[in-house]
């Protein structure tokens, strides 16, 4: 069990955007104009750049990288559903923290600033963090390295 699932402190660094991965998950294109804010909303703030999920749609796939040639598109390898989209996209992911975004959701322009600063915080703290940013519409915050949003990767040291 890591530090952070434990309650124990968290040994981290504090993050920075440099950090952390956007990943977005789509399925639909139905909604694709909600997927265009809520990239648009994200691309900013990566610097690292967006990973996007794509839920057994080939033909959303292709429009994504079209679009979005800058992005990494990645179909979902695993069973349908947005936790194996999501899990097809963060193991494409190199950096220490994901952040996950909902493709219909429009990120506040500090949405990623927001979510960094989790240096010595508890886990129940991170918890309540991630309770109230739920209640404002943001993605959720993970605690767990094998649940879903700011997700600490599993082979990040806690030492």
């Amino acid at each position: 069990m890591s530090q952070l699932t434990s309650g124990a402190p968290a040994a981290l660094h504090s993050p920075t955007a440099a950090d952390v991965t956007v990943v977005l998950i789509a399925h639909d294109e139905r909604r694709w104009a909600d997927l265009e804010a809520a990239v648009e909303s994200a691309v900013e703030q990566a610097p690292n750049g967006i990973v996007i999920g794509v839920d057994h749609n080939p033909a959303l796939a292709e429009r994504a990288h079209r679009r979005w040639p800058q992005a990494l598109v990645v179909p979902n390898r695993h069973g349908r559903g947005a936790s194996g989209t999501r899990n097809s996209a963060a193991e494409r992911v190199e950096t220490p923290f994901i952040a996950f975004l909902d493709g219909d959701v429009v990120a506040a322009p500090t949405w990623l600033q927001g979510l960094l600063p989790v240096e010595g915080r508890t886990a129940a703290e991170l918890r309540e963090t991630a309770r109230r940013w739920r209640d404002l519409g943001c993605s959720r915050l993970t605690i767990d390295p094998r649940a879903v949003s700011l997700h600490v990767r599993q082979d990040l040291s806690m030492a």
